[in-house]
């Protein structure tokens, strides 16, 4: 039987799955905007799929889209 922390751990590694291949073709600047801003559209729009996908509460939720968003501006930061 799966605890709730290796519940949680599972969650936020789909959802972080998740998040990266939902914006992998979106502008930089799109994306910033979403991890500055947790009321931008996309940032709603992430935190909503992940809510759907992996049963996540909605602070938890955010909690993985902006940890994914994070990853995915650094490894673009990174890029240059």
């Amino acid at each position: 039987m799966r605890t709730s922390s290796s519940i949680r751990q599972l969650q936020e590694q789909l959802g972080g799955e998740l998040v990266i291949e939902l914006v992998r073709d979106l502008p930089t600047a799109e994306l910033q905007a979403a991890f500055l801003d947790e009321n931008h559209p996309l940032a709603k729009d992430l935190r909503t799929a992940v809510i759907a996908a992996v049963d996540a509460g909605r602070n938890h939720a955010r909690q993985i889209v902006v940890t994914a968003l994070e990853k995915v501006l650094q490894e673009r930061l990174d890029e240059r």
